[in-house]
């Protein structure tokens, strides 16, 4: 007893004496998967290595197959980042294989957490590092680094080990690919997989205790971790998604959806069996066998753009291809592996609907990127996507549709079907339809002073992402084109493919609509003067000056009239439109800029304005910086 405490005391002063200083090591054996959390993983090293250029940073990686060169150029085609080689290093593991889940049918949970340790062994003898972040979610590493090796410890965590609704599924009885039949059907079996889960939740949580920082990827997990390892600082920390080239994407889907008839779906996450590729299968079963009903000649194709880390992952790929074959699914799927970023990019330009299936998705960064990309987003209603992506626009808005969230197959099926005919019947008149973006109504006061009275927004040809901004940078045109503008006033300001007209009445009260060019410059007078009547005859002269915010504006009939609008031909015959306005003279602007009195600059007015927030003033700069000055889009 003696000297095993002796050996074991020596032990822990040779590995002490062996730490690093100034030394930061991920633990990561699968840094080479191009995944989300390798996106995680390179965006903390690159953000690091700008705030401390003297620290050294190493990686425990299996994949000795793969140079250091190799991995960080797989880093930047996939991810699109760039990290300096000079202070990142690698200390390659032998034995990764033994973590892999296909070597424990049974006990799954606790021989992986056994095996890892044993990983985190290896790394240990290898590297003692001054500071230890696991970003993986490998538990019992945590303990290992803490208590043995006197590191500092610091936790991503992407998904909980182990989770309460994990717990919950197994006390319902419900089949899934980690609740076999054979368990579901008896009750000792229930009981005993139920103890094994408490007891396992139980140790987790003493693994938590060891962890100086803890960070989680967004809400889900952070209940949960919170929860298990009893600790109320774990902070969350979205993952990074860097959106500026997925929303300067020309979206072409809807072009080649005319030309070939097309429906194209396209589903982005690893061949994991918690991504539930089986459910899309089944999904895209069920729509080729509706759609052959119509016969209505339209396809649906469904892409795979997954990333296989390793045999076994293949081996999933083998055996749902086996299941198209079964299906007849074969000539509607396409399957799109470990793709470099620059495909991926094509891939959503290209797709109308982009699709999630996973259950409890820790966070959904793929759900990010379809979003941005300006695709149909349809995601599982549960996990990050429900709790922190597909919301509505500041909460608010709920009658405004960013992305579609359900959780079966007969409701993604449904929702699938519902954009089919929305881009099957109205296609045609879907592009070629003129499209009125807003109407804004303003009044101008004697000492030139504007305010905002009420406004409405159709936006969905937007982006989720791009909206907010959209929004923001229509009232501040409007506003600016109404102070720029005399009493009795009409003109038209053309940027780019977008035009801002603008009508100021004698008494000051005005409007403002943005339209595409397709939507004649006199059509929108017409509609505007329609507009401003109907506002007029509702809220009246006196009560004007009662009206400070667009809060205190009680007229509701804008949405309508702008829905009504959409269409003039409906809204009104267009010859007595055109006879109405025929001898009225509008007042016509290339630019924005020329509407400005002389000396006056936009970037100037977008700095000072108190009304634009500071994403909209960025998104204002990477708009000129791509030479698309006030462009929507």
């Amino acid at each position: 007893m003696i000297w095993a405490l002796f050996f074991l005391f020596m032990f822990l002063l040779i590995i002490r004496t062996r730490r690093k200083s100034d030394v930061v090591a991920f633990f990561h054996p699968y840094c080479n998967a191009g995944g989300g959390g390798e996106r995680v993983l390179w965006c903390a090293i690159r953000t690091m290595q700008q705030q401390w250029p003297n620290l050294q940073f190493f990686i425990y990686s299996g994949d000795y197959d793969a140079t250091k060169e190799q991995i960080l150029l797989k880093a930047k085609q996939r991810f699109g980042i760039t990290v300096d080689p000079k202070n990142v290093h690698f200390v390659f593991l032998r034995l990764r294989r033994i973590v892999e889940a296909d070597l424990y049918p049974r006990f799954t949970l606790l021989l992986q957490t056994l095996a890892g340790f044993i990983l985190g062994f290896e790394a240990l003898l290898k590297l003692n590092p001054e500071v230890f972040i696991d970003s993986m979610g490998y538990p019992l590493t945590l303990p290992l680094f803490r208590w043995i090796a006197g590191s500092r410890i610091a936790a991503y965590v992407h998904y909980p080990t182990i989770s309460h609704d994990m717990i919950d599924l197994v006390a319902r009885r419900e089949r899934t690919y980690n609740n076999d039949d054979i368990i579901v059907r008896y009750n000792i079996l229930i009981n005993a997989k139920l103890l094994y889960y408490r007891l396992f939740a139980f140790f987790y949580g003493l693994c938590g205790q060891a962890v100086d920082v803890v960070m989680v990827n967004g809400s889900w997990t952070g209940g949960h971790i919170r929860r298990l390892w009893f600790c109320d600082h774990a902070k969350v920390v979205f993952p990074p998604c860097d959106v500026t080239a997925f929303l300067a994407l020309e979206q072409v889907a809807e072009a080649k959806f005319t030309e070939d008839k097309v429906l194209r779906i396209l589903s982005i996450g690893q061949i994991r069996p918690e991504k539930n590729h089986k459910l899309q299968l089944e999904v895209l079963r069920t729509l080729v066998k509706k759609l052959a009903e119509r016969s209505d000649g339209i396809k649906v194709v469904l892409t795979i753009a997954g990333g296989c880390r390793n045999q076994e992952d293949h081996r999933r790929v083998t055996t749902l291809k086996d299941m198209c074959a079964e299906w007849g699914l074969t000539s509607n799927v396409q399957w799109k592996l470990n793709v470099p970023y620059e495909e991926l990019l094509d891939l959503l330009s290209e797709s109308l609907i982009s699709i999630h299936t996973m259950w409890n998705e820790h966070f959904g960064i793929s759900v990010v990127e379809g979003m941005a990309a300006g695709t149909v987003m349809l995601a599982h209603d549960s996990g990050g996507p429900q709790m922190d992506i597909v919301l509505p626009i500041d909460g608010k808005n709920e009658t405004q549709p960013i992305g579609f969230l359900a959780a079966t197959k007969e409701a993604v099926v449904g929702v699938i079907d519902a954009q089919n005919h929305v881009y099957s019947d109205n296609v045609m008149s879907f592009i070629m339809i003129m499209k009125l973006y807003s109407i804004l109504i303003y009044h101008k006061a004697d000492d030139g002073t504007v305010r905002s009275f009420k406004s409405a927004f159709d936006l969905s040809s937007f982006s989720f992402f791009q909206r907010g901004s959209v929004q923001e940078f229509m009232q501040f045109t409007g506003k600016l084109l109404v102070e720029r503008s005399g009493l009795g006033a009409r003109s038209t300001v053309k940027e780019n493919e977008y035009f801002c007209h603008c009508y100021v009445r004698s008494d000051g009260l005005a409007a403002v609509s943005v339209t595409d060019g397709e939507y004649q410059a006199r059509i929108a007078m017409s509609m505007m003067t329609r507009v401003l009547d109907d506002f007029s005859s509702k809220v009246h002269a006196v009560q004007w000056a009662q009206i400070k915010t667009e809060k205190d504006c009680l007229y509701t009939g804008l949405p309508e009239l702008l829905a009504k609008w959409q269409n003039p031909r409906e809204a009104d015959p267009m010859t007595r439109v055109q006879e109405e306005v025929e001898e009225t003279k509008i007042v016509m602007h290339n630019t924005i800029q020329s509407v400005l009195e002389r000396g006056e600059k936009l970037d100037d007015l977008v700095k000072k304005s108190e009304n634009l927030s500071d994403q909209s003033k960025l998104f204002y700069t990477q708009a000129r910086k791509m030479n698309k000055c006030c462009n929507y889009y």
